[in-house]
């Protein structure tokens, strides 16, 4: 069975102990990467040696020859000089499909700019205009239709690209890049999977018509964008803040600019709060913020991103969507699965992902949209000895189910109702979540419990985990709990808490084990059922917790 991560380790191990010093880099691209591989999927690394000779590619070719699989092998090598002097109109491409695995691929390619960017597309979309043309006039129209569909599967890239000129977002992968393009886009994206006896004549329409609008759109997001853009945290005290301060006071936002200068000022952000610059032709254009409130009594409703503003003299350049993407960036590295943005307005934030989720009254009475944006962003993988802890997938439900149906009589975490066909609800939940790791051996694959680290508030993560019952006793659960709790506090993680019940000796040992201590004993604090007569069944509580000693 192949397991990705046992041949990334031994690929890594072998190159390292082949090349040492010499290698400079390891990446994984490719359908592996965006997670929509097969049992026939290629498996493309991305290589990278100093002073790389055609003896270094015969010694490569082993390594991947000794691992296995040397069938599915496929990828990119190269030395560091070459890289180097790389076309900087693929550093883009390269940089977002591209996931380091050994080295920072950032710090071998060369600097690329924005013209660059649009020059790539124009580049990519030029050469499908040709092709399509080319072969309509001089093929016959049956090799006009047996290679229609393979040059559409093609386009998926192109329009990635031209996506993250527009927005500012890069979907790595075609489901995710479906959810955010247009209706227009998508059609023509689908016409890669059309059936056998398509209507030729209509889809070639379709995607001439296409590639048409989209030099008009390369033009028009490359006109857009200044290439000086950048967008800058802002932090208490630093000469940012001062120079915000200014932009503030003096833009032309006169209904709330005093009441956010007076946040600056104050600087009244607790927690994750905080504000962003957009910078460009060396001063302050634009700004927004995270908050976890906002102008309305919502106090569940959060984060926030709002205040956000842009300068008359550099609108329509695609500044506010960068803006929100660099605060929903922020965000995410935070934790949060979601932001919010209030507005007046119908058709504006639909374009920066987001969907309208109902109507709001504000503390003045008035009545405004709320939309939500659901972050896709992967929860990240943490390997161990002899786990893997990743994302959820469709395809570990089997093993979900059999861990959690043990629980139907649990008396500390029960699933009381749960079937095979209900199931499915606790599966879509982990699906949608970036707080639920799966623990997965990594010898077989098998997923043999779960992983919970929950955002709370002040920094802190709450954390909880199950365990296939014919899998414990093994160490498993404390070899997730300690990595887990290792990477919160790497990622800047102020505290780590978790909560159980009294009588659960093995729980709370296992949570001093990993290095937590006892904080508190909660008497009667909380009840998940109830007796034959509606009265609650309350409970104990023990909560226990350890500090980031690097956060203070």
């Amino acid at each position: 069975m192949f397991v990705l991560n046992d041949y990334l380790h031994e690929l890594i191990e072998g190159c390292r102990s082949t090349f040492g010093r010499r290698l400079l880099y390891l990446g994984l691209q490719g359908s592996y990467l965006r997670g929509e591989a097969n049992e026939r999927s290629d498996i493309d690394i991305m290589a990278v040696i100093d002073g790389m000779t055609a003896a270094d590619m015969d010694a490569y070719r082993g390594i991947l020859e000794r691992i296995g699989y040397f069938e599915k092998s496929c990828g990119f090598i190269c030395g560091r000089e070459e890289l180097a002097r790389w076309n900087p109109l693929e550093v883009c491409q390269l940089l977002h499909t591209t996931k380091d695995l050994f080295g920072t691929l950032k710090d071998l390619l060369p600097p690329a700019s924005r013209e660059d960017e649009v020059n790539y597309v124009k580049l990519s979309l030029g050469n499908l205009y040709h092709e399509i043309c080319h072969r309509y006039i001089h093929a016959d129209r049956e090799k006009n239709i047996s290679k229609f569909r393979g040059t559409c599967k093609g386009l998926f890239f192109l329009m990635q690209n031209l996506h993250y000129l527009e927005s500012g977002e890069f979907a790595l992968a075609k489901k995710e890049l479906m959810e955010r393009v247009s209706e227009e886009d998508r059609r023509v994206l689908n016409l890669a999977e059309a059936g056998n006896g398509f209507d030729f004549d209509e889809a070639f329409a379709a995607l001439f018509a296409w590639c048409q609008s989209a030099f008009a759109r390369v033009d028009e997001a490359g006109r857009k964008a200044p290439d000086s853009l950048r967008i800058e945290k802002v932090d208490r005290g630093a000469p940012l803040a001062a120079e915000l301060l200014d932009f503030v006071q003096n833009c032309s936002w006169v209904e709330v600019r005093e009441h956010i200068a007076q946040g600056i000022r104050a600087w009244e952000f607790t927690d994750w709060e905080t504000m962003f610059a957009a910078i460009a032709d060396g001063k302050i254009v634009g700004m927004a913020s995270v908050m976890k409130t906002d102008y309305y009594p919502l106090p569940d409703v959060f984060p926030w991103v709002s205040s956000i503003f842009v300068s008359e003299a550099y609108r329509g350049r695609k500044i506010s969507g960068a803006l929100i993407a660099r605060a929903n960036e922020y965000l995410k590295g935070q934790g949060f699965r979601r932001s919010y943005i209030p507005t007046e307005h119908m058709g504006l934030y639909e374009r920066y992902g987001y969907r309208y989720l109902r109507d709001i009254v504000n503390y003045g009475g008035g009545v405004d949209h709320l939309f939500v944006k659901e972050f896709g962003a992967e929860t990240e993988e943490i390997i161990t000895e002899r786990l893997v802890l990743r994302k959820f997938r469709e395809s570990d439900y089997d093993d979900l189910f059999e861990f959690l149906s043990q629980l139907r009589n649990n008396e500390f975490e029960g699933y009381p109702d749960i079937t095979y066909e209900n199931g499915r609800e606790h599966l879509a939940y982990r699906l949608g979540s970036e707080e639920f790791y799966a623990v997965a051996l990594k010898a077989t694959g098998k997923v043999v419990g779960n992983v919970y680290c929950g955002k709370r508030d002040f920094n802190a993560r709450e954390i909880g985990y199950i365990v296939n019952e014919q899998y414990r006793r093994k160490g498993y659960a404390l070899e997730a709990l300690k990595a887990v709790i290792e990477h919160a506090f790497r990622s800047g993680v102020h505290r780590v808490f978790a909560e159980c019940d009294p009588r659960n000796e093995c729980s709370w040992r296992l949570l001093e084990k990993a290095g937590l201590t006892r904080e508190a004993h909660f008497r009667r604090n909380i009840y998940f059922r109830k007796d034959s007569q509606g009265k609650p069944v309350w409970k104990d509580t023990y909560v226990y917790a350890g500090l980031n000693g690097k956060t203070g």
